[in-house]
């Protein structure tokens, strides 16, 4: 089973787009940090999201967000100048706004989620 789950902060503005065919995505990076032999490790995830989930991230989620992303792990694989390269992606099928510092009517916004099974692949 392909499942990944994670909690972290927006790294940097999420970036709203529309493929040709009218469907919305979005791309944006995620901060998770664990602790290792008594030290905190940061980690930065590529994280891409579709349709309603992609337009929902392009409303309501902004750098320096606390969200949680469920989704699968996707690796892509090319060749540069005779040099294989990989890239791991998340494809979100899940995200929840935890905390936003975004503030809406003088607070920030907390507890927004949306899910979407239309991923076109």
């Amino acid at each position: 089973m392909n499942l990944v789950a994670l909690s972290g902060y927006i790294g940097k503005e999420p970036d709203l787009k529309y493929s040709k065919s009218g469907m919305a995505y979005s791309i944006f990076s995620l901060a998770t940090s664990d602790r290792e032999k008594g030290e905190e490790k940061t980690d930065w995830h590529s994280i891409v999201c579709f349709g309603k989930t992609a337009e929902f991230v392009g409303e309501y989620v902004h750098k320096g967000d606390l969200v949680e992303v469920e989704g699968k792990i996707k690796y892509e694989t090319w060749e540069k100048d005779g040099v294989k390269r990989v890239s791991t992606k998340i494809v979100a099928s899940r995200l929840k706004l935890v905390k936003s510092n975004t503030p809406k009517n003088g607070k920030p916004s907390e507890e927004r989620s949306q899910s979407d099974e239309d991923i076109p692949f």
